[in-house]
């Protein structure tokens, strides 16, 4: 019996040690949040820039979604994830940005039908659309969705009290890496806020013109419109989504997001000016679309290194998003007349050319912009 006594001492000294630290693990994961999986409240100047709240941006939103059960959701691409305000006055609240980065759009539908079956009382879709997103490229891509994120689209009951990210050391890790971010005052370049828009900020090592260059080569001339086609898998998703609208009485908006005009001349510079044409056809047979792109006051900003409407030549700024909702959503008159026009099957020829005339004045005045575009496509290949 003695000899026992050392070991079972060690033995509670062992758990007691072992308890303390899992409760010093999961406090602070759920204090600090890292990941806005827990909803535990902003602390300021502490807990506000969450630096890794990036790293499984899906699996974020399907959770956060189970949580907040929102009225009005985002959907769409990196850019509505950047550029659209849940907060916006004229949402029914409360709102929230859905949106995926490089999703296509069966994942536009699985969460759209996530969201719906977490509330099921959805009041608003607005969603972002952009050609990429119904790539050939995509079909299959975005349907192999990791075994743990299926189930977590499945779910629409309560989380538990005390999930289990709560007792991860990786998010001990994000805590901590959370904690020091927020006390040095430092931004990181990517973070999310709990109402699931994306905050970038672009390198301060780099021009813009440098920035632009390198998104439009890699992003766009080496992969998306690298012989890129329309999928009529991803445009069934999109009238998936329409009909579901329609059948439950959802206020549903659809728009062409503005990206920055030098994305209009890579498509015509990549050859895809006719499948361009061709997808906003097809998109309009499903449903009225707000279009956005083109070349207008907005998109035809100057690239310089103070650029106030855009990232790069994809994304575009937050109050650049809140004219959009403006306009689709009837909010304020306080719009540019040429910002974004409803285009029906009865307006989308007029439309299309509409915009060709407009590109060929503009290219006439910026020659310089044009023969840009096309070096770097020359250089990408």
């Amino acid at each position: 019996m003695e000899n026992t006594d050392p070991y079972r001492k060690f033995s509670n000294v062992l758990a007691s040690f072992i308890l303390v630290n899992a409760a010093v693990v999961v406090g602070v994961n759920a204090l600090v949040d890292p990941y806005h999986l827990a909803g535990t409240q902003v602390l300021a100047n502490l807990t506000e820039l969450k630096p890794d709240s990036s790293k499984d941006t899906r699996t974020f939103k399907a959770v956060q979604v189970m949580r907040i059960r929102p009225k009005t959701i985002f959907l769409g691409t990196s850019r509505a994830d950047i550029g659209l305000n849940p907060e916006h006055p004229a949402l029914v609240q409360p709102a929230y940005n859905l949106a995926i980065p490089a999703g296509d759009m069966y994942e536009a539908m699985r969460y759209f039908e996530h969201a719906l079956a977490n509330q099921p009382d959805l009041k608003q879709v607005i969603i972002g659309i952009d050609m990429v997103a119904f790539g050939v490229k995509e079909d299959g891509n975005g349907e192999q969705l990791a075994p743990e994120l299926e189930n977590t689209l499945k779910q629409t009951d309560h989380l538990p009290k005390l999930p289990p990210f709560l007792f991860s050391t990786d998010t001990f890790k994000s805590s901590v890496a959370t904690l020091a971010t927020n006390l040095s005052r430092s931004t990181p370049k990517d973070y999310y806020l709990s109402n699931g828009r994306l905050i970038r900020h672009n390198p301060t090592d780099r021009s813009t013109q440098d920035v632009f260059e390198l998104h439009l080569k890699t992003a766009y001339f080496q992969h998306w419109y690298d012989d890129y086609q329309t999928s009529q898998k991803q445009l069934g998703y999109l009238q998936a989504i329409v009909d579901t609208c329609q059948q439950k009485g959802i206020d549903l908006k659809v728009f062409i997001s503005p990206a920055h005009v030098t994305q209009w001349e890579a498509i015509h510079a990549a050859g895809l000016w006719p499948a361009f044409e061709d997808w906003k056809r097809q998109v309009v047979k499903i449903t009225p679309v707000w279009d956005f792109s083109g070349y207008n006051s907005i998109t035809a900003e100057p690239i310089s290194d103070d650029m106030q409407n855009y990232l790069e030549s994809s994304h575009y700024l937050p109050h650049i998003g809140d004219l959009v909702l403006n306009r689709v959503l009837g909010y304020e008159a306080d719009i540019p007349d040429d910002f974004g026009t409803l285009v029906t099957t009865d307006t989308i020829g007029s439309h299309l050319a509409t915009i060709r005339a407009e590109r060929q004045a503009w290219a006439r005045q910026n020659p310089e912009v044009v023969q840009l575009v096309e070096q770097w496509k020359q250089e990408a290949l």
